[in-house]
């Protein structure tokens, strides 16, 4: 399923339409409450779902899978100066700790089919649809536990101008997007809102947002939970931050996300446009190949390392530390070594990949950890080797020396005529 990070301000919809041409009629929805039969000290979600949903939820391996724990506190809500309330360290977090595992108190439709009349305008259309959502979204509050409905009437509200009502409001300002939970669905039927508590408290616009976070966060189906990891080490009492917007983006583009939001973003990439735009781009630009590098002999043993190593230094750098591309880098140097035959330096750099949870196989990481012989893993010692043993191996080398290897200096190598 494709995860976002938010809705932005424009993707909690109605879906209009003419009196004569309503797509979806709303009595195929359904409000649930997962899991069901939860206990009464057991957090849930409640749900207002397009069919289908309820059912890929809940017939996920593991279903329902209980929530991760935090051993000692992890985070604070604290006062943020004139941003408002945020979250904070409670103590020093080493990266890849687990901070925080909750559920949304909502998970919710972005909009409901809503007969319009021809005549309106965009904004009036705009403005009833809305109106029309929150009637829907009042009967789906009712089903909250009192508590859980108190915390989200809590949360900030941005949204008091448009048409939006103290719900839709809500859930405008705070919701982090969920898409993709009902494959028969497409396009904004497949798309839904999801309102965590704590988690919000980091989205919403009072407080410090950055293109450069901290944290790192993974939506488990599961568990129908948000897990938030520190992305690198975090220092006692340091704001959490998680990103608004699309960190590949150009500042300049970042900012217009930032927009309908009414706040400009003074993190350290938005401070320095022209240098992090170019290191960003230039970290995209490069996609470590192991399988083929091992293969080229016109490559030195040790080139791939040394890239990753820059690709590692490039996103540090920028504080980018919970981007994929940061574990690719990790892991494609265990693989390199791997293919050099050095067990310890395998070892090493696995328990380096372990420490990104949420972009790792932690399960064969600890494995790979645990031997003392990498001998059994196909790539063993394809770089070294000139009678490879293993059918991969075998393939690529065979393919090497058929095609001939060329570096396009990029980390990609490819085939003379590629």
């Amino acid at each position: 399923m494709i995860r976002g990070i938010l809705d932005g301000a424009a993707a909690l919809l109605g879906y209009g339409a003419s009196s004569e041409t309503a797509p979806l009629d709303f009595s195929s929805t359904e409000i649930v409450v997962l899991p069901a039969n939860a206990g009464p000290d057991e957090p849930v979600t409640v749900c207002f779902f397009w069919p289908g949903s309820k059912e890929v939820l809940t017939k996920m391996p593991g279903y329902p899978q209980p929530l991760r724990t935090v051993s000692k506190p992890t985070f604070r809500v604290g006062e943020a100066g004139s941003k408002g309330l945020g979250l904070f360290a409670a103590r020093a977090l080493g990266q890849g700790e687990l901070i925080i595992d909750e559920r949304p108190l909502l998970i919710s439709v972005r909009g409901v089919p809503v007969a319009v009349p021809i005549w309106y305008s965009q904004e009036q259309t705009t403005k009833y649809q809305l109106k029309e959502f929150e009637k829907y979204l009042e009967v789906v509050l009712k089903e909250m536990r009192p508590a859980d409905r108190d915390a989200f009437m809590s949360l900030a509200n941005s949204h008091t101008t448009d048409g939006s009502g103290p719900i839709a409001g809500r859930i405008r300002t705070n919701s982090i997007g969920l898409d993709g939970l009902c494959p028969e669905m497409s396009g904004p039927m497949a798309q839904y809102s999801s309102v965590p508590h704590f988690i919000s408290r980091m989205n919403n616009r009072h407080v410090f947002l950055s293109c450069c976070p901290n944290t790192s966060t993974n939506f488990h189906d599961a568990s129908i939970s948000y897990t938030i990891y520190a992305a690198r080490d975090i220092a006692e009492g340091e704001e959490l931050t998680l990103a608004y917007s699309d960190v590949w983006d150009t500042a300049a583009n970042r900012q217009q996300t930032f927009k309908p939001y009414g706040f400009v973003c003074a993190c350290d990439a938005c401070l320095d446009p022209v240098n992090s735009d170019a290191r960003r781009a230039k970290i995209r630009s490069f996609v470590p190949t192991v399988q083929l590098w091992a293969v080229n002999r016109s490559l030195p043993d040790d080139w791939l390392i040394n890239k990753c190593l820059e690709q590692m230094a490039l996103l540090e750098q920028e504080k980018l530390e919970g981007e994929a591309q940061y574990h690719a880098a990790i892991n494609a140097i265990m693989e390199a070594y791997i293919c050099l035959g050095n067990s310890p330096k395998v070892r090493h750099w696995a328990a380096r990949a372990r420490k990104c949870p949420w972009a790792a196989n932690i399960e064969t990481l600890d494995v790979l950890i645990a031997l003392k012989s990498h001998s059994r893993h196909p790539l063993w010692r394809m770089r070294v080797d000139d009678k490879p043993k293993g059918e991969m191996a075998s393939q690529l080398k065979r393919l090497a020396a058929l095609a001939g290897g060329t570096d396009n200096g990029r980390g990609l190598i490819m085939f003379a005529g590629a």
